[in-house]
């Protein structure tokens, strides 16, 4: 596995391999990496002639200081998991190379930036998107692999950013989650054993609140879920929402279930996370 820091190496080296007809598939992460990120780079190896998996942790999309500060960070072993799956290439720059004082690339997000994880994030998708543009720009990959867990993330990507890079096609694996269930996250390495085993019962609760959506209106969903939540003392929720699965637009009403997923929020102790699935 080749290790490369320098944009304008890597950028060479992709080029070269294009130039090859060689087809590049890219997984774009913060490290910390858990069994989500190798089902990503599994998928990738299968479908490409060479895999790339970048490290960075971008501050932009940190709109929590102390939580920028917080996130774990654990780069040798996160190099022996991607060299035990056969990844290719790692690509680790470092934040200068990636915002240089003339990088000003900005994107429209309309609606996408206003609802569930836009209202309680300001900047964040802004932050996302503009990393995410500037690796596709220095990797120029064919595929580009994404978990659902941050679906938001995944449709604002596929709809805004990817549309810039014209043969640029764009994966998304559903949620791998621990055996308890809870969705696979970095953030699950700042748990407490008691916040873990208490926000291991909430993807059980989602499900069930699926089942509910045409059957029950949204505030009696929403009342149901916060009293479950509330009987665990480590947990707090932010919010729980209904959106179409294409459009991200809200459920409405007198709608047919079908097409919509589920997202929530919540905290355990002071460690927000989130979590998704659609309504069968």
């Amino acid at each position: 596995m080749k290790i490369i820091q320098s944009v304008t190496e890597m950028s060479q080296i992709m080029q070269d391999l294009r130039r090859k007809d060689q087809s590049i598939g890219f997984v774009p992460t913060m490290g910390a990496l858990h069994e989500g990120h190798l089902a990503l780079v599994r998928k990738s190896l299968l479908e490409n002639d060479v895999t790339v998996v970048s490290i960075f942790v971008n501050p932009l999309q940190f709109n929590n200081p102390e939580d920028f500060l917080k996130y774990p960070k654990m780069p040798e072993k996160d190099r022996l998991m991607l060299e035990q799956e056969g990844c290719d290439v790692l690509f680790t720059p470092v934040k200068d190379e990636i915002f240089p004082p003339d990088y000003n690339q900005r994107f429209q997000l309309g609606f996408w930036d206003t609802v569930m994880e836009g209202a309680f994030r300001p900047g964040h998708f802004q932050g996302v998107a503009r990393v995410v543009y500037r690796l596709f720009e220095i990797v120029h990959p064919h595929k580009a692999y994404f978990g659902l867990k941050d679906y938001q993330q995944f449709i604002i990507i596929s709809k805004v950013v990817a549309p810039y890079f014209k043969d640029l096609k764009i994966s998304g694996l559903e949620t791998v989650r621990e055996k308890s269930g809870l969705a696979l996250s970095s953030r699950n390495l700042r748990l407490t054993p008691i916040q873990y085993e208490q926000a291991s019962h909430v993807p059980e609760l989602l499900k069930i609140a699926a089942g509910m959506l045409g059957k029950k209106n949204l505030q009696e969903i929403r009342d149901w879920f916060q009293a479950e939540l509330s009987k665990y003392n480590e947990l707090r929720p932010e919010y729980l929402e209904f959106a179409h699965a294409d459009t991200l637009q809200p459920f409405v009403e007198g709608d047919a279930p079908s097409n919509y997923r589920i997202f929530v929020s919540f905290y355990a102790g002071d460690v927000r996370l989130i979590d998704n699935m659609a309504v069968q």
